[in-house]
């Protein structure tokens, strides 16, 4: 922190650009979490948790899926009472830096519109993209409050650049692959089988394994290039503090990667479980298709022996009746045919006594 501002300035302010960063960082983590959990819909409205109440109700449905997303929200309304803090204490304490005020004010923005585009995520029942859309805001909301922090603790002074200009190139490039990465990394999650609520979720429609190759491929030239920038400040012998800086980016992707290796395994397992599902409906279906075939011969034959149907014999008799009313048709056919057998029985044994 600059010495030419005032002593409240010097031991307050960055304690208040520390603090906004925290609680943007904080935000990210309980919106992670309600995605996790499955609550996005904890709270059915927006600005209301339920119609008629902005808090969580005990006849609720949502069970405690609703007090997860109203601590979201509620840390909305903290984030934004500290960057209003923040913008009043550059304001008044820090005149000589007053080109800090523009970036505050830019977070204060931030902070109404990420929490309007998150009452349109209600309200759209969690659209992939939408959620994606909050997310991103949030990410820029920290990377905001990040960059007041380091420009905190310098001065207004003319820049002087600390690495050479390739480096600095690459740096860039490697910021601007990172913003790359989160995005695809949306689409992964509203691709995939966990895409915002546990019982019904919305997905984009792209095929998960696809865009989870893309991001892979992204992810992996982005932390060559954070390594690339990484070995060249060492080699040149950079300052420390920018060294430290790259090593604690370094780290980060770290921490990232191994939740990504954790959200796959359980998308894995997911996978896993679906399969299972469907093997044993289809199981289910053909033993139950087995068994129809095995009881249909059973029931297309009669075995020796057995009852005679009562419609067979409802038939006979009805036959019965009408050959002691009068001959039909079919009995005289019947009549005629028998008699010319007997005729032809009775040539043949003639003939047979002839030869004889």
């Amino acid at each position: 922190m600059p010495d030419n501002l005032p002593q409240a300035a010097r031991t307050w302010l960055p304690r208040l650009l520390l603090l906004n960063l925290i609680v943007e960082i904080g935000i990210v983590v309980t919106g992670g979490l309600v995605r996790l959990t499955g609550s996005g819909l904890g709270c059915p409205t927006w600005p209301q948790c339920v119609p008629g109440s902005y808090t969580p109700v005990p006849e609720q449905e949502q069970s405690w899926h609703k007090y997860i997303e109203f601590g979201n929200r509620t840390l909305t309304g903290v984030v934004g009472i500290v960057a209003i803090a923040l913008c009043l204490g550059i304001f008044f304490w820090a005149r000589t830096r007053r080109r800090l005020l523009l970036p505050a004010g830019c977070v204060v923005l931030g902070i109404v519109l990420q929490a309007v585009v998150g009452g349109i995520t209600v309200h759209m029942d969690l659209n992939p993209f939408i959620v994606a859309l909050h997310f991103m805001l949030s990410m820029l909301l920290v990377t905001a409050s990040a960059w007041l922090v380091w420009r905190g603790r310098e001065g207004d002074g003319p820049k002087r650049p600390l690495v050479p200009t390739p480096i600095a190139v690459v740096a860039k490039i490697a910021a601007v692959l990172a913003f790359v990465v989160l995005v695809l990394g949306t689409m992964v999650t509203g691709s995939g089988p966990h895409s915002g609520d546990a019982d019904e979720p919305a997905r984009t429609g792209w095929d998960a394994r696809s865009v989870a190759w893309l991001h892979a491929d992204t992810v992996m030239l982005f932390c060559g290039l954070v390594v690339a920038v990484l070995l060249s400040l060492f080699v040149l012998r950079s300052p420390a503090t920018t060294r430290r800086t790259w090593i604690g980016l370094l780290l980060v992707i770290g921490v990232i990667m191994l939740g990504w290796i954790v959200v796959r395994a359980r998308g894995e397992i997911a996978a896993e479980r679906e399969r299972a599902d469907e093997q044993a409906h289809g199981e289910a279906d053909a033993a139950q298709q087995r068994h129809a075939v095995d009881l249909r011969p059973a029931r297309a034959r009669r075995p020796l022996g057995d009852v005679e149907p009562r419609h067979d014999l409802d038939a006979r008799d009805h036959r019965r009746d009408q050959r002691g009313r009068g001959v039909d048709a079919g009995d005289l056919l019947d009549h005629d045919a028998g008699r010319d057998r007997i005729r032809a029985l009775a040539l043949v044994l003639l003939g047979h006594v002839d030869g004889v």
